[in-house]
Order: structure tokens, then sequence, then C-alpha cells
């Protein structure tokens, strides 16, 4: 998908630790929206990781994505 190759494209750009965090999990919702849910539940796993740290929505909303797609 387009959405995909941008995100793709746009990894290397990424400045810090929030970045990674909301690149990563952005993949998995786009992934998730092409219905490659096993690929979606890898990146929100990694964004739950990632954002146990931050104050920032990515790790609860991944948690939740996750569940939605094995439930």
């Amino acid at each position: 998908s387009e959405a995909l190759r941008i995100l793709e494209n746009s990894g290397l750009a990424l400045r810090d630790e929030y970045d990674s965090t909301e690149w990563v999990y952005r993949k998995g919702r786009v992934l998730q929206g092409l219905s490659r849910n096993e690929e979606a539940l890898r990146c929100f796993d990694e964004t739950i990781e990632k954002g146990k740290g931050l104050n920032e929505y990515f790790a609860a909303s991944a948690a939740l994505q996750a569940g939605l797609i094995v439930k």
C-alpha cells in the first residue's frame, strides 16, 4: 500500500525514542488495516516495549489494537 511504502521510506529519518515508537505504532496500524495481522501484532508488541517509558498513548493503544486482533 502507499501508506506502508511512505512509512518504510521515512523510517531512516527517526530522531529519538518518541519518533521510533510512533513509527512502529503507525506501521502496525497500517498493517492491521491491510489484514496483515501477524506483522501488525509484532509491531504492536514492539510499540508496547518501546513505549513503556513514554508519556504518550502509543503503548496503550497498541495493547488495545493487539487485543482486538486476537479476540
